[in-house]
């Protein structure tokens, strides 16, 4: 047994005098990373703003900004020109005016806009004729081809299963409809083929997508479709060698060398979000290696999204294609500099003896790094070596049609007046060339009567469904198109950046389908365990960025106005106008930071369903309350009644003409008067919003969020689903939801589980008191009322009657 190790007295007596300190203020990064799920914006912004004078700035305790607001715009210091920032710390392009957040997060500039096309101030009627204006569009958009075009009979693999090593070393910006029919004719014509997706990132990847690589869940919907398709994560903690493998295995040493440098495994949450608009694809050589390092463990492919399939690749074929300089590195299109030429690599076995001798050779180059990425520069010539080192012949030298590297002849393929086809292209080959369509990032389309556009009109290939998804499948494929969810391509905005989209930003929104399944729900109010329980239904898709692939924020400030329309449709999976699939965006700040993100969120999705995830107010707050506790209430010994009860006269005065309306009977009123305080400048006065810290009691004030969402979306596409139903019963939650999205019913919701769950104990000198707790709820009971009566239901349905919890801190207490 280990002896224990002690800190030297010197170091013990610094610990003690650090534990006899007072508290102070926790660092401001880390209470923004605890009040809103949408911070990240905040912490980047505060990374990069450098200290006045080179020294770091203090600030007095005090109660922070509560989670959506904006106490105005900050200014960075000792930088030229003062650059502003908006609300969520995100830089402001253009600083013109009516280009600032307003104390209530809404931009004039934008709310002008609105104004201008009767959308603002909100009014139902508007709203429903805006809505059925675009659906009209949308319809009248769809009209099938005359003559729609035949697919062409791709050859099929069906006895054999195949390991498929795939990677994309371009910014995930530039993957295309075009990379994802790349992927579709490989699955057409290898039906059994397991393919996994490399993703180079560090830990941290796993819950938010890394900058410009691909996010986790990219791919998450051939899985849906009964594919073995996924992405998987590398960094230096994977195994890529067993235990078994010998220690001079092939690419062993280079990788045990290399692999904290080029995939390390940790990453600072601030440096991680800091590099949001970096460049982290990997070097050269260790994509390559990856390639290579999977043939030689699994056998199998490699490929790179870069060519389209019209034939299985032999079973016992042995060899590689490596596209010439002009067709990548040395093309005058968009290619990116770390990524090597196009190639396609396989065997028919693990252990190959050429793919042996290409990663030997990246054993030679030991921690030369210009050695590595010379071999990947020049991949043809490393496996040329390699297969006359082993003695063998290269049978895919022919393997893939590069089309001499012409862009005119790549370009053919997506052109309705070319007279040539994929075969024709192929020539004999397994597979052809996509060119500059699937690297350069312009989104160029494809032609219903071009070949490509014949494998776009298609769809996906069939694969042999599991568990539930057939039966899904046969039900919605017996359903009218009318009943089917819809997809809805992605709008210029009325105002800000993506309002003068440039053709490429436009065609990247009309090529993805807009998020029709929104869950705007306040946070610790179980949207995450709704999210994860509807994501396990065959047509939901999560996004493919953001906070735990769930929140990918695309209608906030920072990216709705601020980034372009392609930045916005980048956060969402692709698919197409007539595949069953709904994509999921379950973002907690929608409801709370301002009337624009519904309303944005309706400009792109007209027949959008919205699904409010609550708790019961008042233990919805305490969990807020835990979960910020330990980095700003406990370091200020603020108890929860504290932190709430002090807030209740102020918000009765913000809210008082709507309570008095209430009183009268005089609804529509009141629902006026209401949405008006909580929406509008009225009730966000800086002293009010720092007398409810983090807004633990307004953003229980669930009734004004649905009012506003059931008049931008239409009250019957608005639903609600409470915490305490999912945990009594969580596949009934389900059921419900599904019914009222329109998704297959003949899909059985399993368990629900607890996720994200606020672990931090309180003090019982900071714990909630029942007096407060029944204070709370009777403050809150007028708004409830009106909640039950909007969305018809009941306290009791809703699981919200009064609970005698075992956490009051009268019982914890000694007497």
């Amino acid at each position: 047994m280990r002896p224990r190790r002690h800190a030297p007295p010197s170091a013990r007596g610094r610990h003690a005098r650090a534990r006899a300190r007072p508290r102070t203020r926790p660092a401001p990064w880390l209470i923004a990373l605890y009040a809103s799920p949408a911070a990240i914006y905040l912490l980047v912004a505060a990374r990069r703003r450098p200290p006045a004078n080179g020294t770091p700035r203090r600030t007095p305790p005090s109660p922070p900004r509560v989670a959506g607001s904006v106490d105005g715009t900050a200014r960075r210091r000792g930088a030229r020109g003062a650059a502003r920032f908006d609300a969520r710390g995100a830089p402001i392009a253009t600083g013109g005016p009516g280009d600032l957040a307003a104390a209530n997060l809404e931009i004039p500039h934008e709310v002008a806009a609105l104004a201008a096309e009767g959308l603002h101030p909100v009014r139902a009627t508007a709203w429903a004729a805006r809505r059925a204006r675009r659906v009209a569009e949308h319809d009248e958009s769809r009209e099938p081809p005359e003559n729609p075009p035949t697919p062409p009979n791709a050859t099929r693999s069906t006895h054999r299963s195949v390991a498929v090593h795939a990677d994309y070393a371009h910014p995930v910006f530039h993957f295309s409809p075009v990379n994802h029919v790349a992927l579709e004719s490989l699955l057409a014509t290898h039906a059994r083929a397991a393919v996994r997706v490399a993703v180079v990132g560090p830990e941290l990847a796993r819950d938010f997508r890394y900058a410009n690589a691909l996010g986790l869940t990219h791919f998450d919907r051939y899985a849906k479709l009964g594919f073995d398709a996924r992405t998987v994560l590398v960094n230096a903690q994977t195994p890529l060698y067993g235990t078994t493998d010998a220690d001079d295995a092939p690419g062993r040493r280079w990788w045990e060398l290399r692999r904290a440098a080029l995939a390390p495994r940790h990453l600072d949450f601030l440096t991680f979000f800091g590099r949001d608009d970096a460049d982290v694809l990997p070097a050269p050589a260790l994509t390559l290696f990856l390639r290579l390092q999977s043939v030689w463990k699994h056998g199998g492919l490699a490929i790179d999204f870069t060519y389209v399939f019209v034939a299985p690749v032999p079973a016992d074929a042995r060899g590689f294609a490596v596209a010439p300089d002009a067709c990548g590195p040395a093309a005058p299109w968009a290619y990116h500099d770390r990524a090597p030429p196009p190639l396609l690599v396989h065997a028919p076995a693990p252990r190959d003896a050429a793919i042996s001798r290409a990663l030997a050779a990246f054993d030679a180059c030991g921690a030369d790094e210009r050695c590595a990425d010379a071999l990947a520069r020049d991949p043809a010539r490393l496996l040329l070596d390699a297969w006359r080192g082993a003695g063998l012949a290269n049978d895919l030298a022919g393997g893939v049609a590069w089309l001499n590297c012409d862009e005119t002849a790549a370009g053919s393929l997506l052109d309705a007046s070319s007279t040539i086809t994929l075969a024709d292209a192929a020539g004999g080959s397994y597979a052809v060339w996509l060119g500059p369509a699937a690297t350069d990032g312009r989104f160029a389309p494809a032609a219903p009567a071009s070949p490509l556009g014949a494998l776009f009109s298609a769809g996906p290939p069939r694969a042999v469904a599991v568990d539930q998804r057939a039966a899904c499948a046969r039900e919605i494929a017996g359903r009218p198109l009318s009943d089917r969810p819809r997809c809805f391509a992605f709008q210029r905005g009325v105002a800000g950046a993506s309002r003068d989209a440039d053709e490429t930003h436009r065609r990247a929104g009309a090529s993805s389908c807009a998020p029709t399944l929104f869950i705007p729900s306040a946070q610790k109010g179980a949207s995450s365990a709704l999210a994860a329980l509807l994501a396990t239904h065959p047509q939901v898709l999560r996004p493919v960025r953001g906070s735990h692939y769930k929140e990918p924020g695309a209608y906030i400030n920072a990216v709705y106005y601020r980034q372009s329309l392609a930045r916005r449709a980048s956060r969402f999976p692709w698919f197409r106008d007539d595949e069953p699939f709904v994509a999921l965006d379950a973002t907690v700040t929608y409801a709370s930071e301002s009337r624009l993100p519904a309303m944005r969120a309706a400009l792109d999705a007209p027949r959008a369903f919205v699904v409010f995830a609550l708790r019961e107010p008042v233990a919805r707050a305490f969990s807020d309350f835990r979960f910020c506790y330990r980095p700003y209430f406990f370091s200020q010994d603020i108890g929860f009644d504290a932190a709430t009860l002090g807030a209740l006269d102020a918000y009765d005065a913000c809210y008082g003409a709507a309570r008095a309306f209430y009183a009268a009977n005089r609804t529509a009123a009141a629902d006026a008067a209401g949405a008006d305080a909580y929406y509008g400048l009225a009730c966000q006065d800086l002293k009010l919003r720092r007398r409810d810290p983090f807004g633990l009691v307004r953003k229980s004030l669930y009734v004004y969020q649905v009012l506003h969402y059931r008049a931008v979306h239409g009250a019957e596409r608005v639903t609600a689903v409470s915490a305490e139903q999912l945990k009594r019963d969580a596949p009934g939650a389900g059921r419900a939801v599904a019914a009222h999205v329109g998704l297959c019913a003949s899909f059985s919701f399993g368990a629900g589980q607890r996720v994200h769950a606020t672990r931090a104990r309180v003090a019982p000198r900071h714990a909630w008191s029942r007096a407060g707790y029944r204070r709370l709820r009777a403050w809150f009971e007028p708004y409830n009322r009106r909640l039950y009566a909007a969305l018809r239901t009941t306290e009791s349905s809703l699981g919200w009657e009064e609970v005698d919890y075992p956490s009051f801190r009268d019982d914890r207490l000694p007497t």
